[in-house]
């Protein structure tokens, strides 16, 4: 009985240190080299727009503190009013923050962006309409919480080549 245990608890440990001694791989972030010419254009027009993003994000974020999502929803993409009524926008985003309480701190956590080309998404998650998308993400304490909150406003480049707010959440 003591060697049926015995004996797959030594290989569990063997496998434990012979797995410690051979240190991951280190992920190497992607190159301009390896980036495709989407990818680099995507990555230039990041570059040229991100503060302007980052302060319309935060100008979004603070609209949506003094509760007036409706605003928001009123300079939206046509993308996001036609998924979602004023009434609902307003109404998901007043139900989301009322529990955390008043900002306490909102910084910049990072920049992120998506071309979609519109197809239906991989493993049955929902659409996103073709085109560019950047998000903005902020590390946001709220009330007396200490543990920040990911607070996260979205664009879309519309066809007249401007930004529009496409989304809001929280996680």
């Amino acid at each position: 009985m003591f060697a049926k245990f015995f004996f797959p608890a030594m290989l569990l440990i063997v496998a434990t240190a012979a797995q410690a001694q051979n240190p991951a791989p280190a992920i190497k972030p992607p190159t301009a080299e390896t980036l495709t010419p989407q990818q680099k254009a995507l990555q230039a027009e990041l570059s040229n727009v991100g503060p302007q993003l980052v302060a319309l994000a935060t100008q979004v974020a603070e609209l949506i503190d003094k509760n007036k999502a409706d605003e928001v929803w009123d300079n939206a993409s046509g993308i996001t009013k036609a998924i979602v009524t004023k009434d609902v926008f307003v109404s998901q985003i007043t139900a989301e923050r009322a529990p955390l309480g008043a900002v306490k701190l909102r910084q910049l956590s990072g920049l992120g962006s998506l071309v979609s080309d519109g197809r239906v998404a991989a493993k049955g998650g929902p659409t996103t309409p073709a085109g560019i998308y950047i998000n903005v993400a902020f590390a946001t304490q709220f009330g007396t919480d200490p543990k920040p909150v990911r607070e996260r406003v979205s664009f879309h480049l519309d066809t007249d080549q401007r930004w529009r707010v496409t989304g809001y959440t929280l996680r």
